[in-house]
């Protein structure tokens, strides 16, 4: 009889292209997928895999094994939704990831929300940078995840369904008594050799502002890295830089001593619900994309908090 589990390990191979890789995934050892693909080889008498230097892939049976397996799986997803909405009271567990920028300024209204219409539903999340999220939805230890997406990355998945929550700009926090803080919108020729704080040395928000500015052909001077906004806050406050802030990751209450500023060329991502297609149409998927929508939209709103 064919284990649902042991499929499972199949299809992260497949969908990993190694069993170094599907191991990782699933916080295995390699040897431990082995011997359950062994073990499923087995069962269904003949192998299921095929393993060389490049890789590993499926055989022809394995590949038939794949098909079934994604359905079979999707299938048992929604009998337990189904199941669990014959019952007047709706519980269960909702595991959600998501990137830092949105801890503060998108989670808390968005569980509020999800709590009240689902009160019974525990809801747990982990923050994580965005490919690491999506990691977690791929392996299925996540239901959703929160993302963003720059125009340079590649396309999703097609198992997966992702919803446009909002656009997200690049904003300047500048102390309150410097030059910059008078204008509107600050021209990117305006920060050559000016002091900068960014997100993260490799954070997919400071790698697309360094982007932009090489090609507006601004040589930036960067002081120092702060994934915390907060702390960014606070240096700025200090006069030791100004700090390009994603406009969801702003600190939600202003500082006196600092305003935040739009850019005349932002860098603009946007921000995303992302799950498995077939629970995207899930009761408690579309209330948590409706919780996130509005708080995404008005974490991002026309007006800003931050207007000094």
């Amino acid at each position: 009889m064919l284990s649902l589990e042991r499929l499972r390990f199949l299809v992260e191979v497949d969908r990993r292209g190694s069993i170094g890789a599907a191991a990782k995934a699933m916080h295995l050892t390699p040897s431990a997928i082995s011997q359950q693909l062994k073990a499923l080889a087995r069962a269904v008498g003949t192998e299921v895999v095929e393993t060389s230097p490049a890789g590993s892939r499926c055989t022809p049976a394995g590949r038939i094994l794949v098909d079934h397996a994604m359905r079979a799986i999707a299938e048992l997803d929604l009998a337990e939704e189904a199941v669990r909405s014959l019952g007047v009271r709706r519980t269960g567990e909702l595991r959600l990831a998501c990137f830092p920028s949105v801890v503060g300024s998108v989670l808390p209204a968005m569980l509020v929300g999800l709590s009240r219409e689902y009160p019974h539903v525990r809801v747990m999340f982990d923050v994580l940078r965005s490919q690491e999220c999506l990691d977690r939805l791929l392996t299925g230890a996540a239901d959703a995840v929160l993302m963003a997406r720059y125009p340079q990355d590649s396309p999703l998945s097609a198992e997966l369904h992702c919803s446009e929550l909002a656009s997200d700009e690049t904003n300047l926090l500048i102390a309150a008594g410097h030059r910059l803080a008078s204008r509107d919108k600050i021209p990117l020729s305006e920060l050559s050799g000016e002091p900068l704080l960014l997100e993260g040395e490799n954070s997919p928000s400071s790698l697309a502002f360094l982007d932009v500015c090489r090609m507006a052909g601004v040589i930036p001077l960067v002081r120092a890295y702060s994934p915390d906004p907060r702390v960014a806050a606070a240096m700025v406050a200090e006069g030791v830089g100004h700090a390009v802030v994603p406009r969801l990751a702003l600190p939600p209450q202003p500082l006196t001593e600092a305003v935040a500023r739009g850019l005349e060329s932002p860098v603009t991502r946007t921000i995303v619900l992302v799950s498995k297609q077939h629970k995207a149409g899930l009761p408690v998927m579309r209330a948590l994309l409706k919780y996130a929508r509005a708080a995404c939209q008005e974490g991002t709103g026309a007006s800003p908090t931050w207007n000094g």
